[in-house]
């Protein structure tokens, strides 16, 4: 798997089971690294997590047609915070971390500074 491989895509609630399934992989490899925990999380049917991707701003990277990373987005409100950011919930898949899935999303992009919202906007 190369960088030039790797579609990066904002998640839809069409992509719930995809996001479920990495979701719950990387709660039950990386504990630690979540707020959340697995148990809590593995209850939950697809639908519920296709409607936190609806209210949430999750990207994607895609091998193929397989979802190989996700990474959440928190943007500030109001006039002093709407231009920044903060990514949270940061996993990759074992085969696909040396695809520097991460470098690309965290890439500053001039757009970025003018509408954080345009992150989403990547080809």
């Amino acid at each position: 798997m190369t960088a030039s491989s790797i579609d990066i895509r904002r998640l839809t609630a069409a992509d719930g089971a995809l996001y479920r399934d990495i979701r719950l992989e990387a709660l039950r490899a990386s504990p630690e690294a979540y707020a959340s925990a697995f148990e809590t999380e593995s209850v939950h049917p697809v639908a519920w997590f296709a409607e936190r991707l609806e209210r949430a701003s999750v990207l994607g990277a895609f091998n193929g047609g397989e979802l190989a990373g996700i990474v959440g987005l928190v943007i500030g409100e109001g006039p002093k915070r709407q231009h920044k950011g903060t990514l949270v919930g940061m996993y990759v898949r074992p085969v696909a971390r040396r695809a520097r899935i991460g470098r690309r999303w965290w890439m500053p992009r001039s757009s970025l500074r003018r509408n954080p919202s345009s992150w989403f906007n990547w080809a």
